[in-house]
């Protein structure tokens, strides 16, 4: 409930992306209006994070930079699985930041930028679910229910600048790199 309530103050403050300074097209967007960060971090077919107590604000140069690292930090992982074909560039990413007790983390949420029409997203106010166009991912957080590879999460520590988990949609595929 505490949560909720910070979110819906934070919702008047804040709109729902950061608008990128420069004039390039990212692959990116930074989540931050409440709702759309609720539709992110509750995603049909994969786990996401849990026990989040609050949510923080998240510079577009910490994004960049984790950007930049991400393709790097999940090679070595997804080398020997079934997913050794992964290439972090064929991704659209929605990035939203949020804290478990005071430590903070980024979740990046990743989908295939030739998917469409796949995506499912929560109305507000009601367990209806309706179909958005992928192509608005820049302004609709993407939550999809089956959908495959071409759908997955990451879970990012700020403080130790490492990956966590990463989770495909498809049977529940769950890489824990700190193992």
């Amino acid at each position: 409930m505490k949560f909720f309530m910070l979110l819906v103050f934070y919702a008047a403050m804040v709109p729902f992306v950061h608008a990128n300074e420069n004039h390039s097209v990212k692959d990116y967007v930074i989540i931050s209006d409440p709702f759309h960060v609720k539709t992110a971090l509750d995603q049909c077919s994969r786990m996401t994070p849990t026990f989040i107590t609050g949510h923080r604000e998240l510079s577009e140069s910490l994004v960049n930079e984790v950007d930049e690292l991400m393709p790097d930090m999940l090679q070595k992982p997804l080398k020997n699985s079934e997913k050794a074909d992964f290439e972090f560039s064929d991704y659209y990413r929605q990035y939203i930041a949020f804290e478990v007790l005071r430590r903070p983390y980024i979740y990046i949420n990743g989908f295939r930028k030739d998917a469409r029409k796949a995506s499912i997203e929560r109305q507000r106010g009601s367990k209806v679910w309706k179909e958005v166009d992928v192509e608005d991912w820049r302004t609709s957080a993407i939550n999809v229910c089956g959908g495959g590879d071409d759908y997955w999460g990451v879970i990012y520590d700020v403080e130790n600048q490492v990956v966590t988990e990463i989770i495909f949609n498809s049977k529940q595929v769950r890489r824990s790199l700190l193992r």
